[in-house]
């Protein structure tokens, strides 16, 4: 939805699977870039988009799409990072984000860390442990 509300007069939207790597583990990771050629965010949207609640859309969006994505990512031990620009003639934004092929709790055949609420150890959902910034 976020990006075809950037693009009301058509544009082009890109996704983009390969193999990568996790700078942080050395693991081998899922790349997958999604950018579109938007009208892009300038940077005081971009530090807010993570954030629960947060809309540029009125009352037609919740402000829970990036937020929730990001608690899903990272509760998968993934990372999100979001460039944009609203520069004439190359405005877009471009998510990337990168998933390990495998992730310490399934990798190690210990099983499902979650109550049956679909919680974490700590009680909260992975959007609830989301922090509120990844630009």
């Amino acid at each position: 939805m976020n990006a075809s509300d950037a693009m009301p007069n058509g544009g082009i939207l890109r996704v983009r699977v390969r193999p990568g790597r996790d700078w942080r583990t050395g693991g081998k990771a899922a790349r997958i870039t999604i950018a579109d050629s938007g009208h892009g965010m300038p940077p005081e949207i971009q530090r807010r988009i993570f954030e629960p609640f947060f809309t540029t859309r009125g009352d037609v969006g919740t402000g829970l799409g990036l937020w929730v994505t990001a608690g899903i990512v990272e509760k998968h031990n993934g990372s999100v990072w979001v460039r944009s620009t609203t520069r004439g003639g190359r405005s877009g934004a471009a998510f990337l984000l990168l998933l390990p092929y495998e992730t310490g709790h399934l990798a190690s055949g210990s099983g499902n860390d979650r109550d049956d609420d679909g919680g974490g150890e700590d009680g909260r959902s992975p959007a609830e442990a989301a922090p509120s910034s990844h630009a």
